[in-house]
């Protein structure tokens, strides 16, 4: 038995090439990483300035221009990891008076959850923290 070669008409191999890069450009696409790379809390009115900003070696607080610097080991930045990825972002309503917030009878406070390729925010009034959040909130040392 003898084979014939396949012919391919030449309009038909410009679409194989086309689909073949597609294909292979789709297989190297690098994988999405939901990695935590940093987190931001923010809490201020006129009177009270809160930041704290935790990156995988450390947590900076500045609390009314007072600055503290805490590093962190491995574990316990796994921790906060952890934590994050155990909150249901959806099921937290962002809740914050603005009224309030606008003469200063509340402290508004603004999470930011940053990983490699997507930030979570969250806003709240600082002494009122969604239950999911506690958590994370006392690991990160929001109040001292």
């Amino acid at each position: 038995m003898h084979l014939q070669p396949l012919f391919i008409p030449n309009h038909m191999k410009n679409h194989l090439l086309f689909v073949a890069l597609t294909i292979i450009f789709l297989a190297c696409k690098p994988e999405q990483s939901d990695r935590l790379t940093a987190i931001q809390y923010k809490a201020q009115t006129r009177g009270y300035s809160l930041t704290i900003e935790i990156n995988p070696t450390q947590i900076l607080r500045i609390e009314n221009e007072k600055k503290t610097i805490i590093n962190l080991t491995k574990t316990q930045w796994e921790s906060i990891e952890t934590s994050i990825n155990a909150i249901d972002f959806s099921t937290i309503q962002n809740k914050l008076d603005k009224e309030l917030a606008a003469v200063d009878r509340v402290i508004p406070a603004q999470l930011t959850i940053i990983k490699e390729d997507k930030t979570q925010l969250v806003e709240f009034t600082h002494n009122a923290t969604p239950s999911q959040l506690k958590p994370l909130l006392e690991l990160i040392q929001v109040q001292q």
